[in-house]
Protein backbone atom coordinates (compact mmCIF):
# COMPACT_ATOMS: atom_id res chain seq x y z
CA UNK A 1 0.00 0.00 0.00
CA UNK A 2 1.21 3.49 -0.86
CA UNK A 3 2.32 5.25 2.34
CA UNK A 4 0.14 8.28 1.51
CA UNK A 5 -2.97 6.07 1.40
CA UNK A 6 -2.40 4.42 4.77
CA UNK A 7 -4.19 7.12 6.86
CA UNK A 8 -7.53 6.41 5.16
CA UNK A 9 -7.43 2.72 6.06
CA UNK A 10 -6.23 3.49 9.58
CA UNK A 11 -9.10 5.94 9.97
CA UNK A 12 -11.58 3.19 9.08
CA UNK A 13 -10.02 0.90 11.71
CA UNK A 14 -10.13 3.53 14.47
CA UNK A 15 -13.72 4.44 13.58
CA UNK A 16 -14.78 0.79 13.72
CA UNK A 17 -13.36 0.56 17.23
CA UNK A 18 -15.00 3.81 18.41
CA UNK A 19 -18.40 2.85 17.03
CA UNK A 20 -18.16 -0.59 18.64
CA UNK A 21 -17.32 0.97 22.00
CA UNK A 22 -20.20 3.42 21.59
CA UNK A 23 -22.63 0.61 20.73
CA UNK A 24 -21.52 -1.29 23.84
CA UNK A 25 -22.10 1.81 25.96
CA UNK A 26 -25.57 2.31 24.44
CA UNK A 27 -26.49 -1.32 25.09
CA UNK A 28 -25.39 -1.10 28.73
CA UNK A 29 -26.64 2.41 29.54
CA UNK A 30 -30.19 1.31 30.49
CA UNK A 31 -28.75 -0.89 33.24
CA UNK A 32 -28.12 2.30 35.22
CA UNK A 33 -31.86 3.01 35.17
CA UNK A 34 -32.58 -0.59 36.12
CA UNK A 35 -30.22 -0.34 39.08
CA UNK A 36 -31.79 2.95 40.21
CA UNK A 37 -35.25 1.41 39.86
CA UNK A 38 -34.26 -1.47 42.12
CA UNK A 39 -32.95 0.99 44.72
CA UNK A 40 -36.21 2.94 44.51
CA UNK A 41 -38.26 -0.22 45.04
CA UNK A 42 -36.25 -1.04 48.15
CA UNK A 43 -36.88 2.48 49.47
CA UNK A 44 -40.62 2.13 48.87
CA UNK A 45 -40.77 -1.21 50.68
CA UNK A 46 -39.07 0.38 53.70
CA UNK A 47 -42.09 2.69 54.20
CA UNK A 48 -44.90 1.53 56.50
CA UNK A 49 -47.44 2.58 53.86
CA UNK A 50 -46.03 1.68 50.38
CA UNK A 51 -49.05 3.19 48.60
CA UNK A 52 -48.54 6.51 50.38
CA UNK A 53 -44.83 6.27 49.63
CA UNK A 54 -45.52 5.95 45.89
CA UNK A 55 -47.68 9.06 46.06
CA UNK A 56 -44.93 10.99 47.80
CA UNK A 57 -42.24 9.76 45.40
CA UNK A 58 -44.29 10.10 42.21
CA UNK A 59 -41.71 12.39 40.63
CA UNK A 60 -38.99 9.79 41.16
CA UNK A 61 -41.17 7.23 39.38
CA UNK A 62 -41.69 9.65 36.47
CA UNK A 63 -37.96 10.19 36.10
CA UNK A 64 -37.10 6.49 36.12
CA UNK A 65 -39.92 5.28 33.87
CA UNK A 66 -40.28 8.12 31.37
CA UNK A 67 -37.68 10.88 31.50
CA UNK A 68 -34.42 8.99 32.02
CA UNK A 69 -35.09 6.42 29.24
CA UNK A 70 -35.79 9.31 26.86
CA UNK A 71 -32.61 11.10 27.88
CA UNK A 72 -30.54 7.94 27.41
CA UNK A 73 -32.05 7.14 23.99
CA UNK A 74 -31.65 10.63 22.58
CA UNK A 75 -28.21 11.19 24.09
CA UNK A 76 -27.04 7.90 22.58
CA UNK A 77 -28.19 8.89 19.10
CA UNK A 78 -26.54 12.30 19.45
CA UNK A 79 -23.32 10.54 20.44
CA UNK A 80 -23.06 8.25 17.41
CA UNK A 81 -24.17 10.91 14.91
CA UNK A 82 -21.54 13.28 16.27
CA UNK A 83 -18.98 10.48 16.00
CA UNK A 84 -19.85 9.97 12.33
CA UNK A 85 -19.55 13.69 11.63
CA UNK A 86 -16.15 13.79 13.27
CA UNK A 87 -14.84 10.87 11.23
CA UNK A 88 -16.24 12.13 7.92
CA UNK A 89 -14.46 15.44 8.56
CA UNK A 90 -11.22 13.57 9.26
CA UNK A 91 -11.65 11.55 6.07
CA UNK A 92 -12.21 14.68 4.01
CA UNK A 93 -9.14 16.26 5.61
CA UNK A 94 -7.01 13.22 4.72
CA UNK A 95 -8.21 13.40 1.12
CA UNK A 96 -7.41 17.09 0.99
CA UNK A 97 -3.89 16.35 2.23
CA UNK A 98 -3.34 13.65 -0.40
CA UNK A 99 -4.92 15.31 -3.43
CA UNK A 100 -4.25 18.95 -2.50
CA UNK A 101 -7.85 19.70 -3.45
CA UNK A 102 -9.21 22.40 -1.13
CA UNK A 103 -12.05 21.40 1.17
CA UNK A 104 -13.16 25.03 1.27
CA UNK A 105 -14.45 24.78 -2.29
CA UNK A 106 -17.29 22.47 -1.28
CA UNK A 107 -20.68 24.06 -0.60
CA UNK A 108 -22.74 23.59 2.56
CA UNK A 109 -21.75 23.17 6.17
CA UNK A 110 -20.95 20.35 8.57
CA UNK A 111 -21.28 16.79 7.31
CA UNK A 112 -23.19 18.02 4.23
CA UNK A 113 -20.14 20.02 3.18
CA UNK A 114 -17.72 17.15 3.78
CA UNK A 115 -19.82 14.63 1.87
CA UNK A 116 -20.21 17.14 -0.96
CA UNK A 117 -16.43 17.42 -1.04
CA UNK A 118 -16.06 13.64 -1.34
CA UNK A 119 -18.65 13.54 -4.11
CA UNK A 120 -16.72 16.21 -6.01
CA UNK A 121 -13.68 13.96 -6.16
CA UNK A 122 -15.83 11.09 -7.42
CA UNK A 123 -17.06 9.19 -4.33
CA UNK A 124 -20.71 8.14 -4.64
CA UNK A 125 -21.55 8.88 -1.00
CA UNK A 126 -25.29 8.30 -1.39
CA UNK A 127 -24.81 5.07 -3.35
CA UNK A 128 -23.02 3.31 -0.51
CA UNK A 129 -24.94 0.59 1.36
CA UNK A 130 -26.91 1.89 4.37
CA UNK A 131 -26.92 5.52 3.20
CA UNK A 132 -30.77 5.75 3.53
CA UNK A 133 -30.49 4.64 7.17
CA UNK A 134 -27.58 7.01 7.85
CA UNK A 135 -29.46 9.91 6.26
CA UNK A 136 -32.53 9.00 8.34
CA UNK A 137 -30.49 8.88 11.55
CA UNK A 138 -29.04 12.33 10.91
CA UNK A 139 -32.47 13.81 10.13
CA UNK A 140 -33.98 12.16 13.23
CA UNK A 141 -31.11 13.49 15.36
CA UNK A 142 -31.56 17.01 14.00
CA UNK A 143 -35.29 16.93 14.70
CA UNK A 144 -34.81 15.68 18.27
CA UNK A 145 -32.21 18.36 18.94
CA UNK A 146 -34.80 21.13 18.60
CA UNK A 147 -37.89 21.71 20.77
CA UNK A 148 -38.04 18.12 22.05
CA UNK A 149 -38.54 16.72 18.58
CA UNK A 150 -41.47 18.95 17.56
CA UNK A 151 -41.81 17.92 13.92
CA UNK A 152 -43.49 21.07 12.62
CA UNK A 153 -40.38 23.04 13.59
CA UNK A 154 -38.12 20.80 11.51
CA UNK A 155 -37.07 21.84 8.02
CA UNK A 156 -37.27 18.12 7.19
CA UNK A 157 -40.87 17.65 8.42
CA UNK A 158 -42.13 15.96 5.25
CA UNK A 159 -39.08 13.72 5.07
CA UNK A 160 -39.30 12.81 8.77
CA UNK A 161 -42.92 11.73 8.34
CA UNK A 162 -41.97 9.64 5.30
CA UNK A 163 -39.07 8.00 7.16
CA UNK A 164 -41.28 7.04 10.10
CA UNK A 165 -44.19 5.82 7.96
CA UNK A 166 -42.00 3.75 5.62
CA UNK A 167 -39.67 2.66 8.46
CA UNK A 168 -36.67 3.38 6.27
CA UNK A 169 -34.76 4.22 9.44
CA UNK A 170 -34.24 0.43 9.45
CA UNK A 171 -32.51 -1.56 6.73
CA UNK A 172 -34.67 -4.02 4.81
CA UNK A 173 -33.90 -7.16 6.83
CA UNK A 174 -34.64 -5.37 10.11
CA UNK A 175 -37.93 -3.99 8.77
CA UNK A 176 -39.08 -7.57 8.17
CA UNK A 177 -38.69 -8.56 11.81
CA UNK A 178 -41.92 -8.48 13.79
CA UNK A 179 -40.06 -7.57 16.99
CA UNK A 180 -36.57 -7.07 18.26
CA UNK A 181 -34.80 -6.95 21.59
CA UNK A 182 -34.28 -4.36 22.80
CA UNK A 183 -37.30 -2.66 21.17
CA UNK A 184 -36.28 -0.71 18.10
CA UNK A 185 -38.69 2.08 17.35
CA UNK A 186 -39.03 5.58 15.97
CA UNK A 187 -42.52 7.01 16.19
CA UNK A 188 -44.56 10.19 16.08
CA UNK A 189 -46.64 10.94 19.17
CA UNK A 190 -49.03 13.69 20.18
CA UNK A 191 -47.84 16.32 22.65
CA UNK A 192 -48.52 19.88 23.82
CA UNK A 193 -46.16 20.97 21.03
CA UNK A 194 -48.10 19.04 18.40
CA UNK A 195 -46.66 15.97 16.70
CA UNK A 196 -43.37 14.99 18.31
CA UNK A 197 -40.70 12.46 17.43
CA UNK A 198 -39.74 9.73 19.91
CA UNK A 199 -37.11 6.99 19.74
CA UNK A 200 -36.07 4.01 21.84
CA UNK A 201 -32.56 3.27 23.01
CA UNK A 202 -32.74 0.13 20.89
CA UNK A 203 -32.91 2.30 17.79
CA UNK A 204 -29.86 4.32 18.87
CA UNK A 205 -27.95 1.08 19.43
CA UNK A 206 -28.85 -0.19 15.96
CA UNK A 207 -28.05 3.18 14.39
CA UNK A 208 -24.53 2.89 15.78
CA UNK A 209 -23.97 -0.22 13.67
CA UNK A 210 -25.46 1.42 10.57
CA UNK A 211 -23.19 4.44 10.90
CA UNK A 212 -20.17 2.25 11.60
CA UNK A 213 -20.68 0.05 8.55
CA UNK A 214 -21.49 3.00 6.30
CA UNK A 215 -18.31 4.83 7.28
CA UNK A 216 -16.21 1.72 6.76
CA UNK A 217 -17.56 1.36 3.20
CA UNK A 218 -17.17 5.11 2.65
CA UNK A 219 -13.47 4.82 3.51
CA UNK A 220 -13.02 1.92 1.10
CA UNK A 221 -14.79 3.79 -1.71
CA UNK A 222 -12.74 6.90 -1.01
CA UNK A 223 -9.52 4.89 -0.91
CA UNK A 224 -10.26 3.46 -4.36
CA UNK A 225 -10.97 6.87 -5.90
CA UNK A 226 -8.03 8.65 -4.27
CA UNK A 227 -5.62 5.86 -5.16
CA UNK A 228 -6.67 6.03 -8.82
CA UNK A 229 -6.29 9.82 -8.89
CA UNK A 230 -2.92 9.84 -7.12
CA UNK A 231 -1.50 7.28 -9.59
CA UNK A 232 -2.28 9.35 -12.67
Amino acid sequence: MDADMKPIIELAVFAQMDFNFSADYIWKAPTLIEALSEIEERKLKAFRDPHRARELRRMEQLKLKALFPTFVAQGSLFLVCSLLESYVLQLAAEVQEILKHSLDRAAGSGITKWLTYLRRIGVDTSGIFLWPQVDAALKIRNCLAHAQGAIQLSKDETEIRRIVKSRTFLKAEHRKRASTHPPVEVEIVKSALGDRLEITNGYSWLAASYLRDYFSDLCLATHTIVKAKSER
